[in-house]
C-alpha cells in the first residue's frame, strides 16, 4: 500500500472553517499560529479511515526501529474517530 499524497490546509483555512462552523467563537487571525505553532495540517481524503492511518504509521515505525511485525505481541487501538465496526482482532501488518 503506498500512501495518498497529502492535502495541506494552512492555519488561516483553519480559522476561517473553524469561524465558520464556531460563529460564537471569536478566532483572532493567527491564533492557531500563535498559540500551537501551527502552520499546515496534513489532511487525508475522505475514504481514508483513522485506522489506514495508524496502520501506515505503525509500518513506518517498524521500519524505522528495525523491529519485525512478527516481533510484536500485542497491538492496541483507541481511535477516537469514527470507524467502520472491526473484529476483536487487529488484521496483521504486512512485511
Amino acid at each position: 500500500m503506498t500512501d495518498p499524497p497529502p492535502a495541506a490546509r494552512v492555519h488561516k483555512t483553519i480559522e476561517d472553517r473553524l469561524r465558520e462552523h464556531n460563529r460564537r467563537v471569536r478566532i483572532p487571525p493567527g491564533l492557531l499560529r500563535r498559540l500551537y505553532g501551527l502552520e499546515e495540517r496534513i489532511v487525508a481524503d475522505e475514504s481514508t479511515l483513522a485506522t489506514d492511518l495508524a496502520s501506515r504509521a505503525v509500518r513506518r515505525a517498524l521500519k524505522q526501529a528495525a523491529v519485525a511485525p512478527s516481533d510484536i505481541d500485542l497491538l492496541l487501538s483507541a481511535p477516537t474517530s469514527w470507524n467502520p465496526p472491526t473484529p476483536t482482532w487487529w488484521p496483521p501488518v504486512p512485511d
